[in-house]
């Protein structure tokens, strides 16, 4: 986990169904994952595997929610949904605009929305990630969330 003693930083957690789904399409449109022509049901099995470039979702979030509680100070966590509410849709497609116009590259913003992996995951793919958040994250985390997911598996602990 890439953190510096004295360093300030903010964490932006997402839904784990909206970060794979996102991922999927950033790894489609950078040609330094060479996943160009690859589709959802392959992505989700290396994301679920942990083979994606951060690597396991759930032990990455954990790491950093672990050090947000030694260290309040350092690292102010912080919901991708509740940021959205915060910033009007409005400023996220001047975001895209910007970027897209300053780099002449189009892809890394694609729609700035929670709730779109409903759109392409399978039911058995939205209950694998339920099952795994249930089972591998510590239920004062898996309370954090602000979205529909099965909370009383037993914890990892």
């Amino acid at each position: 986990m890439p953190y510096a003693d004295g360093a300030k930083t903010i964490f932006v957690v997402r839904n784990p169904k909206d970060t794979a789904v996102s991922f999927y399409h950033h790894a489609r449109n950078k040609d330094a994952f060479q996943f160009a022509e690859g589709e959802w049901p392959d992505f989700f099995d290396i994301f679920m595997r942990g083979g994606v470039g951060s690597g396991d979702w759930f032990e990455f979030v954990t790491e950093w929610w672990d050090l947000s509680q030694r260290r309040p100070a350092s690292v102010l966590w912080v919901h991708y949904e509740e940021m959205l509410k915060v910033v009007a849709g409005s400023r996220f497609d001047a975001m895209k605009a910007t970027h897209n116009n300053q780099t002449g590259r189009r892809g890394h913003f694609r729609r700035g929305v929670a709730g779109g992996w409903r759109e392409e995951m399978s039911e058995e793919q939205s209950t694998a990630i339920d099952e795994a958040f249930a089972r591998r994250l510590p239920l004062e985390l898996q309370r954090l969330f602000q979205f529909e997911v099965a909370l009383d598996a037993t914890p990892p602990h």
